[in-house]
């Protein structure tokens, strides 16, 4: 993969920056699907405690570039430091996962919160047009994505689902009462 980016950044043109995009959101998907196999190998998280207030806060600064891109309001709130004990790589993945669909599907202009509660929530919502039933139902299966997004290969939710799953929580989707678009919860709690 790295060759062929070297080779098209050495080529001029649209269709070369088009090819380029294409590569890098292709390698995406692979190191997306890595992810996932390793987490369905892993039947409990590994013993490292985690803060899920700094992974939605460094999360958030990861994501500013694509946020303003689009014009988002993206903002986080945290409470205190909500600790979980966890597999840390999954936990990361899942939450840039949510972020990264909630400013891919938010209209140019609106916003989209990260927020953090004790008791080991992670909470993801935007102001967009929220999930239409049809997609919701189909989008925690692998590679699963709406009929108008290309550039998805619809792991994200999937990766997210299993994370909650492995560390005895859940994923779940529905309406944002505060800014009217979709809202994600990520819940965790680990084995005492």
């Amino acid at each position: 993969m790295s060759v062929l980016m070297l080779e098209l950044g050495l080529i001029e043109g649209p269709r070369a920056r088009q090819l380029e995009n294409d590569v890098a959101d292709y390698a995406e998907s692979i190191r997306k699907s890595f992810l996932l196999l390793k987490l369905c190998i892993c039947d409990s998280p590994t013993s490292a405690t985690i803060d899920l207030s700094q992974i939605a806060a460094s999360v958030a600064d990861e994501f500013v570039p694509a946020a303003r891109s689009k014009q988002v309001d993206l903002s986080v709130t945290t409470g205190s430091s909500a600790l979980i004990v966890g597999h840390n790589e999954a936990i990361v993945e899942s939450a840039r996962c949510l972020v990264d669909n909630a400013i891919r599907f938010a209209p140019r202009g609106t916003q989209v919160r990260i927020s953090c509660h004790p008791g080991s929530s992670l909470t993801v919502e935007d102001a967009g047009p929220g999930i239409p039933e049809a997609v919701a139902r189909f989008s925690f299966e692998p590679f699963a994505t709406p009929p108008l997004d290309s550039a998805c290969f619809g792991l994200g939710l999937t990766i997210a689902t299993r994370t909650a799953g492995m560390h005895g929580g859940s994923l779940k989707m529905g309406r944002s009462e505060a800014l009217g678009g979709a809202r994600v919860v990520m819940r965790l709690s680990t084995p005492e």
